[in-house]
């Protein structure tokens, strides 16, 4: 009801009906359905190419676990060896198993008890300092849901900018832009200004607390953007 626009939301506040109201689904939604499971491929490239000291799994199933399901063993450079095809069979079937109750819980929008324990560690921005407000709060998730919302990601960033549904001033994780690029548009109009001598006015706002982005119909509205 909330994606068709038809949920009833008359009796919240306001800031939450608005919120309700821009979850309604695009008219711009992607033709192309996005796949509802993970390829074996995909989960193997995403698990070697993770850092195993990164900290995840608050339950103890460290990313340890899931490198020993792709990693190289004692028999791995050997041919028509039994001992490497039992081991090559055993990491195989572990893993097949594990890719298994993934897509199990995306096709049927499933939650493990172990995904909804999240452990929230505050960092300080700067060392010694342990003010509230110069803290940053970084979730740490289990190692098979960060690798959803990994894959998940991409996959939707990717047809998003295949259907031209992204903003032109977006950057960052978008494909084929770089972070850098919006530091480099800076420097190009502070330049142009310089040299042909017209007034420039700037206005930068760093919301407090808000690291990533905030939505482009919150920032119009006024009224609930502080």
């Amino acid at each position: 009801m909330i994606l068709d626009g038809t949920y009833d939301s008359s009796g919240l506040a306001d800031i939450t009906r608005l919120v309700i109201s821009n979850l309604r689904e695009s008219k711009y939604a992607i033709r192309a359905p996005l796949t509802t499971t993970i390829t074996d491929a995909a989960y193997m490239s995403k698990i070697k190419l993770w850092k195993e000291s990164t900290s995840t799994s608050p339950s103890g199933l460290h990313l340890g676990h899931y490198h020993a399901m792709v990693a190289r063993h004692d028999y791995s450079g050997l041919k028509d060896s039994l001992e490497k095809d039992e081991l090559d069979r055993k990491q195989s079937a572990i893993r097949l198993a594990h890719l298994a109750l993934t897509n199990y819980a995306l096709t049927h929008g499933y939650s493990f008890e172990r995904w909804r324990t999240v452990v929230n560690v505050m960092i300080q921005k700067e060392p010694g300092n342990s003010k509230l407000h110069r803290l940053r709060v970084i979730h740490i998730y289990e190692a098979d849901y960060n690798l959803i919302l990994g894959l998940k990601w991409r996959e939707m960033m990717h047809a998003a900018e295949d259907e031209s549904l992204l903003n032109d001033g977006q950057y960052g994780s978008r494909p084929n832009h770089s972070a850098h690029d919006p530091v480099f548009i800076e420097e190009l109009q502070s330049e142009i200004c310089r040299v042909s001598r017209k007034s420039n006015v700037k206005f930068d706002n760093d919301a407090t607390s808000c690291y990533d982005r905030i939505l482009p119909s919150f920032v119009g509205n006024s009224e609930y953007y502080g």
